[in-house]
Parts: C-alpha cells; structure tokens; sequence
C-alpha cells in the first residue's frame, strides 16, 4: 500500500515560497512510489496520476479565509483523501487533526534578534509577536522540520528547545533550470541589481546611502536596479531624488537571471532564512556583495566571488562598489558554476521515518 502526503502550501505565490512549492511538486511527479496530496492556490501545480491537487481560490490566501479554510475545508480534503502524513510549508502544523505532520520551516522572523515598531511596520511586529507564538509553539508540536541552512536550525534549537535529530536539512537546489553565464566586462561592473520587496529587514537604505557617497566622490557612472515597484520617489523614507535607481517590479524567471549576467548582486538584506537571490547569482556567476550574516555566508560558502560588508557600514559598501566599477575587485571565472543536489529524496526519507518515531 502506497504511502500518501498530503502537501499544504496555500500562501506562496511567487518568491522563495513558491521556489519551495515547486521543488516540493518537482520531485513529487518523480516519487511515483508515494501518493500526493497538493493543495495549493497556483495553477502551476497539476494532477498526475499518482498526484491530486486541490487549487482554492485566490481569496483564501487572505489570513481570515484560510483559518476558516483549515478548520473546514481543508480537514474534510484530509479525511477523505485518507493521508499518511501531513506536509506543511507554511511555518506552522496544521490545527485540528492527528496526522503525523512535518513542518517546512522557511520564515526567520520569529528567531531574529530585529525589533518592529508595531506603528510603522504592524505586519512585521505582528508576525514576529503574535504568528511567531504560533510558529515557535508548531516547532514543539510536529513530528520533524524541514531547514533550508544550518544557522535557522540552531536558531530553531535555540529559542525552542527541540533537539537535533528532530531536524531535516533541504537547502533549494535549482535543478533542472538553466543558467545564462556572467559576463564580466565594464558594462557588467556599473550596474547593479537588489532583488528583493521593500519590508524594512531588506535594507535598501544603506544602498541608498553608499550610492550618495559615490556621489559625493564624483561618480556618476553606474545605475541601480530594484525589483521593487516604487510610486513615490522615497524608499524607506528616503528621498531618491537625483539618485541612479529604478524600480522595475517583479520580473519573470528568465529575465531575472539574464540581469544577473550582466550586472552585480547587491545583498544587504539583515534577515533570510536562506537567501536565494544569492544562490541564483552564484549559479550564474555573477560577482555578490553581500552582508556579512550568518545566512550569507553559510549560501555563498567557498565562492570566490563574493565580498562583505557589515549590513549598516554604507561606507564599506560604497568602497566595494567602486572597487568593483574600477575593476580592482578581481573576478575568478573559476568560481561560476556550483551543482547542489536537492534534498527532497532524503527529506521526504526522514519525514516517514521521523515522524514514525
């Protein structure tokens, strides 16, 4: 009788959430030793024969809805498809039933150090305080975790108290995608990119600051990319008036990884479980300036094209910016391609061995 998991994954819709989802939902239609249960709300997850998907409308992705959801629903999909184990990729156990579960656990809020103002960031202060409760209080509750890096599992350890043997490590992989390859020329070396939203955490401020100390030395030869969309001329409060920056918006897959080929990774971000802009831009051998944390570090472990800066040093920025746009800063050509091997096959292993226990 076939193993069957049930995979519950309603939030993502694009980002490192749905890179998660996919690789979940890619390795499924290769396990075809295992039954699959995927409810989800993207229409990039189709049925197999050995794989049913529940795809809920979009509203249920609001917080409010899918509460109800869970409670209702989604407990009847679980009863019927009479599942073996309960896969969770959104940071917490699934309420209300009895299944084994195992919880992906790809959010760091809850185990940083960062403060929210509950008057200027509400939605972050909440998660950190309030859904962060609840996380914490899952990573004691389910059968085993699933961990993209080894920083976010000590974390884990830390601050709740579950030992290690409880943990399952699956960093992001990338398989199956196809790389352009980095082209090192001046071109490349005056333009920059910083792929990320504009939550508080991701700190483009201190861009901003190091490209006005550029500025200030006389530059005026390069450009900054942000994958943001911004309607005003502020970011974070500050004013981009007379700055080389643009937001573009979320771009699609194949276009971002050609404006890694052709222009510098900018990584100051204070908190990622993981960090995968980092890993695409390895992939594709892009030169990474990146803040010297514990995440950064332990993704672009061993590349030779990386450099570090402390997150809030703007000046150190700046300084690696030009060294870069000088072509001080060396490129080794020798470092483009690193192959990761995904770690679902084990992952999913340990899920029904773990959660056996």
């Amino acid at each position: 009788m076939c193993v069957k998991i049930l995979v519950y994954d309603i939030p993502a819709v694009h980002g490192g959430a749905l890179t998660v989802l996919k690789e979940c939902y890619d390795f499924a239609c290769t396990c075809k030793d295992i039954e699959w249960v995927f409810v989800v709300s993207v229409p990039d997850i189709v049925a197999h024969d050995h794989i049913a998907v529940y795809c809920v409308p979009e509203k249920t992705r609001k917080r409010a809805n899918r509460i109800l959801f869970e409670h209702t629903q989604l407990q009847r999909i679980i009863r019927r498809e009479r599942c073996d184990y309960i896969l969770s990729l959104v940071n917490v156990v699934i309420p209300g039933n009895k299944k084994k579960q195992v919880v992906y656990m790809h959010n760091a809020i809850p185990f940083s150090d960062i403060s929210f103002s509950f008057q200027k960031d509400r939605a972050l202060w909440m998660y950190k305080h309030i859904i962060g409760a609840m996380v914490r209080r899952s990573m004691k509750q389910c059968g085993a975790i699933i961990v993209q890096t080894k920083w976010i599992r000590d974390a884990i350890m830390e601050r709740c108290g579950v030992p290690l043997n409880k943990f399952i490590l699956c960093p992001p992989s990338l398989q199956g995608k196809t790389f352009p390859q980095y082209r090192d020329t001046a071109e490349s070396r005056h333009r920059f990119i910083y792929p990320a939203g504009l939550s508080i955490y991701k700190n483009h401020k201190v861009i901003l600051q190091a490209i006005r100390l550029l500025q200030a030395q006389g530059r005026r030869d390069f450009s900054v990319c942000f994958t943001a969309n911004l309607t005003t001329n502020t970011l974070n409060g500050q004013s981009l008036e007379s700055l080389p920056v643009e937001g573009i918006g979320l771009l699609p897959y194949t276009e971002l990884l050609d404006r890694y080929a052709g222009s510098v990774l900018l990584f100051p971000s204070r908190l990622e479980t993981f960090g995968l802009p980092m890993l695409e831009a390895r992939r594709v051998g892009s030169m990474i300036l990146a803040s010297d944390k514990p995440f950064s570090r332990e993704v672009l472990e061993g590349y030779g094209n990386a450099y570090f800066f402390h997150e809030d040093d703007a000046a150190h920025l700046a300084d690696l910016m030009a060294q870069v746009m000088d072509g001080t800063l060396p490129y080794r050509p020798d470092q483009q391609v690193q192959q990761t091997v995904s770690g679902w096959e084990s992952a999913i292993s340990c899920l029904t061995q773990k959660t056996k226990n």
